[in-house]
């Protein structure tokens, strides 16, 4: 059953060489004893043993098999696929044989989608063969090389072994961390677990189970306390015992423990959503846009013991809060009718009488708040103008105090003397904001060049801690020293105490495909900007060769940085150098860059990609400039519509889920008019033609002269699928190079299904395969595959008209 439609789809015609049968050779063999049927979850090399084996039976090298017609024999190779293409197996005579590719059992004579890198081949054979002295298996029609080691570069057999840590945290006396973990299995169906790590050994206790997350130490490191659904449960980390603390009516959040460990606090939020009443609904204010508008939250504190729960506060609107003796501090939210939207107000409440007092309010966000001490409080929220009349971007965080007697709010960040950006959106973040460390101070996590930076705030005054290599995008402070999690484009996340590292979470992998290198540079742009790049190599990158360039970006508030992750790592092993860059607009660079982003829509985004990828093109000789394109999503997809219409540097685009009519995109969706805070500060359809038509892709459709890929997700809440629909059209009417693929039931990121983000990528790779190295056939493949076939059939009973007219009574 097809998850997505392929519309306006065309075949590229280009007349093939049909490879001759590959034969299999050489190839490793060892007879196996009766009884023993898997070849599955090894990759042996000459010499090795089957792990079921005690006795001396080895995978041995040869060129031939020979088959008695009594007993088992087992073969495996490894190919290495030049390209993608399609081919079968073909079996001799004789020969019974059991077939896997990539351990996947698989027929004789049926096609097979062989795609670029390297696949693992693997055989049970027994019978007589007509032949003596061949392997009598042999691959029709594919292109390849045979060998008998398992390295390959990283590719999609690699996406359902990949292990993700998230939300980390660890015991304050620095012996254990507990981590919630995802994994996939075979089929891609994502299974969470806890891990909970015993740091002075090493050791892991993987608890699998379903959704668990917020775990969180007592202070006097015996209990480790998390949520697993509606269920808060508490775990002895010495004796991995668990139990239930309380079963909840709803979910909770923002789960913390008191510093005595008497108390536990944590938020529910009462999803309430509109009920239809009849076959309309009437909207008198902005946030009914959104089915959960009427949704508030509640302020909570259970006994550890499970048995005193108490509503504290509620129902309001809550975005952060914090503990600190008999007393909590809450940031509330209020939806307003009027720029900026939303206003935030500070509560101070006393958590025994239940009385609270306003203590402070600011117009802008309220994100993460922790106490300092009894009068003083830190929190995140939007930078402040670094010049009159110039509006910030509203993704830009600083720290900032708000004296609780006074009200009175300093930044303690100013973009002076400080250009990172707190909290982390460059990828996700696996552990708080804020941390307290003591009482007065605290350490922060921010972004800095598109990586994680932590700072430590004491007596006023900020300084930067030292963290491991890589993209750190967590940490932890215990007793024993800082944790933090961190991984690069060419490393897998690990957890590291200090420089040392503790955990690398795919050490348990038995094959793995191999990770390409990258280098990181920088170069001033024509407008006096240091623009920061990520190139990752090719796999197998061989100096002297030229390669095709994939550019990535995001364009808007989003660097992109040198972090792992597995797309890039896939484009790079189909034989692509992939750029990451990240043009003006951005965070983590200072407010002034940040600010940039703010009415630009395309005009000095597009001319940062275009400059980023002329001067990767013209400082390293391996890229061919003539061999290059771009994609990205969101209002990174909106600027791939737009360097349609602005330049051919780049030979294929690819717009996931972009914005082509601006005008639509600030009315339609959830969220729009909100982030047209920061992209359309103080511009209207009604006051701003020359960015709300001038500046759409749209209306400039005519000047595409790039072919363009459309994606995008019909359940699309953010960027209405609206958006892809009517660019499409305009390009087909314009007669333009385009093709539209729509994902069934996915919203924004078209990633809510393991098969769907692994479809977007399929049209990813064969669109520039395509375009970028001449190479049709995988898109051949895919139009082929999403064809619509109908069957028609007429009515039982009619009539027709002619010759041979007919009357049915007859």
């Amino acid at each position: 059953m097809k998850r997505f439609w392929l519309i306006g789809c065309f075949l590229i015609f280009v007349l093939p060489v049909r490879p001759a049968t590959l034969a299999l050779k050489p190839v490793l063999t060892a007879k196996l004893a009766p009884g023993v049927t898997m070849l599955t979850g090894i990759f042996p090399k000459a010499g090795d043993k089957l792990p079921e084996f005690t006795s001396d039976v080895v995978f041995e090298k040869t060129d031939t098999v020979v088959l008695s017609g009594e007993g088992t024999v087992a073969v495996v190779c490894y190919l290495n696929v030049p390209r993608f293409q399609t081919a079968s197996f073909k079996v001799e005579k004789g020969v019974q044989a059991l077939l896997f590719l990539d351990d996947k059992p698989v027929k004789a004579d049926t096609p097979l989608v062989f795609e670029t890198g390297g696949h693992k081949v693997s055989m049970l054979l027994k019978g007589k063969p007509a032949t003596d002295g061949v392997v009598p298996v042999t691959l029709d029609g594919l292109d390849a090389t045979v060998k008998l080691t398992p390295d390959r570069p990283f590719s999609h057999l690699d996406y359902t072994k990949l292990v993700s840590p998230g939300f980390f945290t660890a015991s304050r006396n620095g012996h254990f961390a507990a981590v919630t973990v995802s994994r996939r299995d075979k089929k891609g169906k994502r299974m969470r677990s806890l891990d909970v790590i015993q740091l002075d050994k090493k050791e892991i206790q993987s608890h699998e189970i379903e959704d668990a997350g917020q775990p969180v130490f007592s202070g006097d490191n015996k209990w480790l306390y998390y949520v697993t659904g509606k269920k808060i449960m508490v775990l002895n980390p010495d004796s991995m015992e668990r139990h239930l603390v309380r079963l909840m009516d709803k979910p909770v959040s923002g789960l913390t423990v008191s510093e005595d460990g008497r108390f536990l606090y944590f938020i529910v939020r009462d999803t309430f959503k509109e009920k239809k009443k009849g076959e309309y609904s009437l909207w008198t204010r902005m946030e009914q846009k959104r089915p959960s508008w009427l949704s508030k939250s509640f302020f909570f504190s259970l006994s550890t013991d499970g048995v005193v729960l108490r509503k504290l506060y509620g129902p309001v609107s809550i975005s952060a809060y914090d503990v600190r003796g008999k007393h909590a501090v809450l940031s509330l939210s209020d939806d307003i009718e009027r720029y900026p939207w939303s206003s935030f107000k500070v509560m101070d409440l006393n958590l025994e009488t239940l009385e609270a007092q306003q203590v402070g309010a600011y117009s802008r966000s309220f994100d993460e708040v922790k106490y300092l001490d009894d009068k003083t409080v830190i929190f995140v929220s939007q930078r402040r103008p670094y010049r009159e009349g110039q509006q910030t971007n509203y993704y830009d965080k600083a720290l900032f105090t708000l004296d609780m007697t006074s009200g009175e709010i300093h930044c303690v960040t100013s973009d002076a003397t400080f250009s990172p950006g707190i909290d982390i959106i460059y990828t996700r973040q696996t552990s708080d904001t804020l941390q307290t460390v003591s009482p007065g101070e605290l350490m922060f996590i921010a972004t800095l060049d598109g990586k994680g930076a932590v700072f430590r705030y004491k007596d006023g005054e900020v300084s930067r801690v030292d963290i491991p290599g890589g993209v750190v995008n967590g940490f932890c402070p215990t007793a024993g020293g800082t944790l933090f999690m961190s991984s690069a484009i060419d490393r897998y996340p690990a957890l590291f105490l200090g420089e040392k590292e503790i955990v690398d979470f795919q050490n348990n992998r038995q094959e793995k495909g191999a990770l390409s290198p990258f280098k990181e540079f920088t170069f001033k742009s024509k407008n006096g900007y240091r623009i920061h790049n990520s190139l990752v190599y090719p796999a197998n990158f061989e100096p002297g060769k030229t390669y095709p360039l994939i550019v990535f970006y995001y364009g808007g508030v989003v660097p992109c940085g040198p972090v792992f992750h597995p797309t890039f790592q896939w484009l790079s092993g189909n034989g692509y150098f992939v750029l990451l860059t990240t043009p003006r607009g951005a965070v983590g660079r200072g407010e002034k860059f940040a600010a940039e982003h703010v009415n630009e829509w395309g005009d000095k985004s597009a001319a940062d990609l275009i400059e980023a990828a002329a001067y990767t093109a013209k400082h390293e000789p391996s890229v061919d400039g003539a061999r290059m394109g771009a994609y990205s999503g969101s209002y990174g997809g909106f600027l791939a519509m737009s360097l349609a219409t602005k330049t051919t540097l780049f030979k294929a685009l690819i717009s996931e889920y972009g914005i082509s009519n601006i005008t639509s995109y600030w009315g339609g969706g959830y969220w729009g008019y909100l982030y047209g805070m920061t992209a359309l500060a103080g511009s209207y359809p009604w006051n701003a033609r020359e960015v709300y038509v001038d500046k759409s892709p749209l209306f400039n459709a005519d000047k595409v002269k790039t072919p363009l890929l459309l994606m995008h997700g019909d359940a699309d809440t953010n960027v209405p699928i609206v958006e892809s629909d009517q660019m499409f059209t305009a390009l087909n009417v314009l007669g333009k190079k385009t093709a539209y693929v729509r994902f069934f039931g996915e919203n924004h990121g078209m990633k809510g299904k393991f098969s769907n983000w692994i479809a977007q990528e399929e049209f990813v790779m064969a669109w520039f395969d395509n375009y970028l190295k001449n190479e049709p056939g995988h898109w051949n493949y895919l139009v082929k595959e999403t064809e619509l076939k109908p069957e028609h059939k007429p009515f039982k009973d009619y009539f027709f008209y002619g010759e041979k007219a007919h009357d049915k009574k007859n």
